[in-house]
C-alpha cells in the first residue's frame, strides 16, 4: 500500500513560479518535478540519474535548469555527507523566491588623485600626420572593437551581421535565372521541415550556396528537382541532396544515358498497374505449381 501511495504522490506547485517569465519551460518542469518529489515537505534528494530518466533530458540541460532555479532563488542545492563522503544532493525548494542579501560596499580608502592623460591632444597630434579627415578615419583613428546594431521588424536590436549574410546570399543567387531560383526556393521550403524549428538559418543557406558553386547550375537544379519530386527523400537533409548533385552524370542530365530518366521513371512499387505483366507466363507458372502440388 505504501508503494502505491509513493507512486501516486503529489507535490505543490505555485502559480507564481509557473508565471515567472525569467524561467525557461524546462526549468519550470524541473521545479515541478522536485516539488512532486518533496510532497508536503520543502526538501527532496532524488538522484541525478533518476531525474534524467524521468524527465528524458540530458545532463547539460539539467545543470542549466538547476543553475537557473538557484539564481532566481527557487532552489537551494547542497550535498549530504554519509560516512565522511558526499553521497547525494539535497534540494531545498523555495516556492517564494529567496532574495539574496545585497553586497555591502567596502569603505573606500582615499588615494591621491592623479591627472588623466589628455587623449584629445594625442589624437590631435596623430591627426596632423594625415592630409585629410577621411584618411585619418581610415588609417590613423584608434581602432575600436564594436558591433553595430540594427533593429529588426520587432524592434529588437540585432547585429549588423544579418545584413551582410543577406547580401552574401543575394550575391550567390545571381548565378541562377528566375526559373532556377523558383526550384531553389521550393527546395528550401521542403528542407525546412527537417528542422525542429521549421526554418533554415541564413548562415546555413549561405553555406549550402557555397557548396553548390562547385557544380554547374544545370546540374544543381536537376539534382534539386530529383530531391523535390521524390517525397521519400523529404526527411533527408541538405547533404543528401548534395550527394545527388555530386553523383549525377552528364548523360543523365541530357537524357542520353542507358538508364531511364529519374524524373520520368514510374514508381512500380506504389502503382503496380504501371508494370507490364506477362499474364501468359504467370498462368504457366501457376499451372506448373499446381501440378507439383498434385504430384506430392
Amino acid at each position: 500500500m505504501d508503494n502505491e501511495n509513493k507512486k501516486c504522490g503529489y507535490g505543490m506547485v505555485y502559480q507564481s513560479v509557473m508565471r515567472d517569465r525569467n524561467l525557461s519551460v524546462k526549468a519550470k518542469a524541473v521545479y515541478a518535478y522536485l516539488s512532486c518529489c518533496a510532497g508536503s515537505k520543502n526538501e527532496c534528494y532524488p538522484s541525478r540519474r533518476l531525474i534524467l530518466n524521468d524527465l528524458c533530458i540530458c545532463g547539460d540541460t539539467l545543470d542549466v535548469c538547476i543553475k537557473q532555479l538557484i539564481n532566481y532563488g527557487y532552489v537551494e542545492k547542497s550535498q549530504v555527507k554519509e560516512k565522511g563522503k558526499f553521497s547525494k544532493n539535497l534540494y531545498k525548494i523555495n516556492h517564494i523566491p529567496v532574495t539574496k542579501t545585497p553586497v555591502t560596499e567596502k569603505p573606500v580608502t582615499e588615494k591621491p588623485v592623479t591627472e588623466k592623460p589628455d587623449t584629445n591632444n594625442n589624437n590631435n597630434n596623430i591627426k596632423k600626420l594625415y592630409s585629410s579627415d577621411e584618411e585619418y578615419n581610415q588609417k590613423g583613428k584608434p581602432f575600436c572593437r564594436c558591433v553595430k546594431t540594427v533593429k529588426n521588424e520587432f524592434g529588437d536590436a540585432e547585429p549588423a551581421q544579418s545584413n551582410t549574410l543577406t547580401e552574401s546570399i543575394s550575391a550567390k543567387r545571381r548565378r541562377y535565372n528566375a526559373e532556377q531560383l523558383k526550384v531553389i526556393d521550393s527546395f528550401f521550403d521542403v528542407l525546412k521541415y527537417t528542422r525542429r524549428g521549421g526554418g533554415i538559418a541564413d548562415g546555413v543557406k549561405l553555406r549550402i550556396y557555397g557548396k553548390w558553386e562547385k557544380y554547374e547550375t544545370q546540374k544543381v537544379i536537376y539534382g534539386l528537382n530529383i530531391y523535390i519530386n521524390n517525397p521519400a527523400l523529404h526527411d533527408k537533409k541538405e547533404n543528401y541532396a548534395l550527394g545527388i548533385i555530386r553523383n549525377l552524370t552528364a548523360g543523365e542530365i541530357s537524357g542520353k544515358s542507358g538508364r531511364t530518366n529519374m524524373l520520368d521513371k514510374p514508381n512500380k512499387f506504389i502503382n503496380y498497374e504501371q508494370r507490364d505483366w506477362d499474364f501468359e507466363r504467370l498462368n504457366k507458372l501457376k499451372a506448373e505449381a499446381l501440378d507439383r502440388g498434385n504430384k506430392k
